[in-house]
């Protein structure tokens, strides 16, 4: 991270599982881009991120490699993901593997049955939980990283860099959540 977000203390900061919209990488091309997602947390917040000139953190959609520049909407998108530019975003660095087990498996498949009061429908799998211990580290260590550079600043600043460095995005080197070294 080379530089302070485009942030500042009226901003408001999102954490969550997934970034307010998908990345896809052309099979071809490789080159990488966005399409924005559909639910209640994107449509309501995203206006308010986009306003306040914030920050939205979490999981991009796929594994990205470092280098990888995260893309601008593309021109004519409408939806409420337009807005928000590629310096406003914190790509969550997780494999699609352990994704799937962190956020679906554990999740979707442990925690929303019993905070919906469905225990019956709750999967209780020690890979889920391995996984979710991880992918709560890894972004805890992105904020830990944004908690560093605020507090390593005199005050937030306007600047046009991203938390990634110019708009470039790089992978955490943490373990896989199958080390047992986690």
């Amino acid at each position: 991270m080379n530089g302070v977000p485009a942030v500042t203390a009226s901003s408001l900061i999102v954490v969550s599982n997934r970034l307010p919209f998908v990345l896809r990488r052309h099979p071809e091309t490789g080159q990488l881009s966005r399409k924005s997602s559909a639910g209640g947390l994107v449509t309501a917040v995203a206006p308010v991120v986009v306003q306040s000139g914030g920050l939205w953190v979490g999981w991009p959609g796929t594994r990205l490699e470092d280098g990888d520049k995260m893309p601008e909407s593309e021109p004519g998108d409408v939806s409420p993901t337009a807005g928000i530019k590629s310096s406003q975003v914190l790509p969550v660095g997780l494999s699609d593997e352990d994704h799937e087990l962190y956020y679906n498996g554990c999740c979707n498949g442990t925690f929303w049955p019993l905070f919906h009061s469905m225990p019956d429908r709750a999967v209780f799998e020690e890979k889920f939980w391995v996984a979710y211990k991880y992918g709560t580290k890894v972004i805890f260590n992105s904020l830990w990283q944004l908690t560093n550079i605020f507090s390593s600043s005199s005050s937030f600043s306007s600047s046009s860099s991203s938390p990634a460095g110019a708009s470039t995005i790089t992978s955490p080197t943490s373990p896989s959540p199958r080390c047992e070294k986690c």
